[in-house]
């Protein structure tokens, strides 16, 4: 059995990974230069391969990271049991950039991506993108509607930036073009949420109505509450170590100064009778927010609680943390707790 020094592999990963990055964005230029131009997959590994003076398994590595960033024009598809890759087209505008983009469910369709989320992002979850067939764009979507829909978003998201040098995802702040969350909490505190946390919904004034009976809303960010199950038997509210997410409300509110707030938890109580409770409270400002308890009683055993939209007339950065109680000192506890911006719809 062949044993390899741990240390010493990392070390190589880390350094192949460094690698493929560095290489992202020459690697999108070849494909741009060819625009319109398909090459099944073998072909495209040896074109960069040959571009990019690099072996055919750095260049497939390279290809690999281009196809997989969901805001990246260079796309793949198969047809006749061959992948194709390339830039089907691209077009360049004065704050965002748009393709033809391909999913494996949905086809062909239309997607415009807001330039200068790319610029900030440390990967494509945070970057804000309309796509014909997602939310209320059906399909069939114009690029006014796309184009009228982003600009919406850079008003509201990117208020002082009066020039934008439009490039597409593969230069993300990171140099990463792979998926992931990006978590605003301490320490990251001007980060925000605009990633897809719940049912396909994309935390952004781009998002689908969201109405829970009473209040209608569009989604402008979501975010997870830390210290995932975590849990407390104490009958008065126990705030919960590392639950922390740290935002400013205003950078969210609507032109006419309105945002709301919803919690959603998936919450559990150990005894036969008694409730488990949740709710968000200020660190700063050493209150809770009123309307965001939720609940769920023991005869539901995991359950889902809802609070519903609340008003959140905060003003500046807080760290709102996630508390816990029981009715019966039984233990309670929670394995995740979503937080939801909107706007009124």
């Amino acid at each position: 059995m062949t044993q390899l020094d741990a240390a010493a592999v990392l070390e190589r990963a880390e350094s192949e990974r460094k690698h493929v990055r560095s290489l992202l964005r020459d690697a999108a230029t070849v494909f741009h230069e060819r625009e319109g131009d398909l090459f099944p997959r073998p072909e495209a590994v040896a074109l960069l391969a040959e571009e990019l003076d690099s072996s055919r398994e750095t260049a497939d590595r390279v290809l690999s990271g281009l196809v997989g960033d969901a805001v990246d024009p260079v796309v793949q598809l198969s047809a006749d049991g061959e992948r194709n890759v390339g830039v089907i087209d691209y077009h360049e505008h004065e704050f965002w950039y748009g393709y033809t983009d391909y999913h494996d469910i949905d086809g062909q369709r239309k997607k415009g991506v807001c330039a200068q989320c790319v610029a900030e992002a440390s990967t494509d979850d945070e970057v804000v993108y309309v796509a014909e067939g997602e939310g209320e764009f059906t399909e069939g979507a114009t690029w006014d509607a796309i184009e009228a829909r982003l600009q919406t978003h850079f008003e509201r998201a990117h208020p002082t930036v009066e020039a934008v040098d439009v490039q597409t995802g593969a230069t993300l702040a990171s140099g990463s073009t792979i998926a992931g969350n990006a978590i605003i909490h301490t320490g990251n505190a001007s980060a925000k949420a605009d990633a897809d946390m719940v049912d396909g919904m994309h935390a952004s004034d781009l998002a689908p109505v969201y109405d829970d009976g009473s209040t209608k809303c569009h989604i402008v960010a979501t975010e997870r509450f830390g210290a995932e199950g975590s849990s407390t038997s104490s009958t008065g509210y126990n705030t919960i170590a590392n639950s922390d997410i740290t935002f400013n409300p205003d950078d969210y509110k609507d032109s006419d100064g309105n945002l709301y707030c919803r919690l959603y938890g998936h919450l559990k109580h150990w005894d036969n009778s008694g409730t488990t409770y949740a709710r968000m409270y200020r660190q700063n400002a050493a209150s809770s927010v009123n309307g965001t308890e939720i609940s769920v009683s023991a005869n539901d055993g995991w359950g889902v609680g809802d609070s519903g939209w609340t008003s959140l007339n905060d003003s500046g950065y807080d760290s709102y943390h996630l508390q816990l109680k029981t009715n019966d000192g039984y233990a309670g506890e929670y394995n995740s707790v979503l937080l939801m911006l909107g706007v009124p719809a």
